[in-house]
């Protein structure tokens, strides 16, 4: 069995978590212990030689039979296997400098994944926004998606209805690639009827931060906002609704906005005066730093400036935005 299953079975330890795996992962790595080793401990050896374990540590509650327990898990792990999953570590090489950078301890430990693993390397933006737009704003995000992956960059959202999906089917109609970040277990993906004229098995990665059978909810929406924006250059937003809704609700993707501003990601913000629907969270945006855009060339001139050594060269392309009321 490789090292991939032995930290499967760590994620099923009980009261463990993902902070815990990444501090014990890091420990391993540095001690120049394999993850297997841990299984094959004694309990003294564990309270010996893992201070995460050790008496008065922060997981001493943990014991020698919580580990044995999670062997169980192994059919559902060849059973992931079979379906096509592959598995992901801070440990790997392959994992992503940019999210480690942007995300420092809190990087997912494990990503999992289907699809051409290959485009997390790429030049990345994320085009983000809400869920009920109007088919003008949906067809404008399409637009602008084509128009990026063909000046080089691979288009990242969340797999949402609204801008998400938009933004993911605009760059597969232009034979560009997409990475789709999901709010859910890899179990539970369903490619999307949209996807299926186009050629998403080469030009589209599906990504998970979650344990494969975790299903949807909004929590983990806004946990995987933190990756869309993390694996990318720069955020686009469309549109946003207000930080707070009547309910005090946080929208998603304001949140997702207010994480790039945080992170020093540069964050391009649809004017709000081109929208169809009006969107508060774009005027609040750009009130806190988010620059305003109301063309293609506006999005090339800003990263021009703030990832000069990522732009690939310009194109002479024009987007058709909304005439302003």
């Amino acid at each position: 069995m490789n090292e991939h299953f032995y930290i499967y079975r760590l994620l099923h330890l009980k009261g463990f978590g993902e902070k815990g795996l990444s501090r014990l992962l890091l420990w391993v790595k540095g001690r120049g212990f394999s993850v297997k080793d841990i299984f094959t401990m004694s309990q003294k050896e564990l309270y010996e030689q893992i201070p995460l374990f050790a008496k008065g540590g922060r997981y001493a509650s943990i014991q020698k039979s919580d580990f044995d327990a999670t062997e169980s898990v192994w059919e559902e792990y060849e059973a992931l296997v079979k379906d096509g999953a592959n598995m992901l570590t801070i440990l790997d090489e392959a994992y992503p400098n940019l999210l480690r950078a942007r995300l420092g301890d809190a990087a997912p430990p494990v990503l999992f994944f289907k699809g051409n693993w290959r485009l997390a390397g790429m030049k990345s933006i994320s085009v983000v926004g809400s869920r009920g737009v109007s088919e003008k704003e949906v067809m404008f995000t399409k637009e602008l998606a084509k128009s990026l992956t063909a000046e080089g960059y691979n288009i990242v959202s969340g797999y949402a209805k609204g801008v998400d999906t938009a933004a993911h089917i605009g760059a597969l109609s232009g034979d560009g690639t997409t990475t789709a970040v999901l709010s859910m277990g890899i179990k539970h993906l369903s490619i999307k009827r949209d996807f299926r004229q186009y050629d998403w098995k080469r030009n589209t990665l599906f990504l998970s931060q979650f344990l494969p059978k975790q299903s949807w909810n909004a929590r983990f929406a806004m946990q995987r906002n933190k990756i869309v924006c993390g694996l990318s250059d720069a955020v686009i937003v469309i549109a946003s609704g207000p930080e707070r809704d009547a309910k005090g609700r946080m929208s998603g993707t304001f949140a997702a906005a207010k994480f790039a501003l945080q992170r020093g990601i540069p964050l391009l913000v649809l004017e709000p005066a081109f929208l169809e629907i009006a969107a508060k969270g774009n005027t609040q945006l750009i009130s806190r730093g988010g620059m305003s855009f109301s063309s293609f060339q506006d999005i090339l001139a800003v990263l021009s400036e703030t990832t000069s050594d990522l732009v690939p060269q310009r194109s002479s392309h024009q987007l058709s935005l909304f005439t302003p009321e």
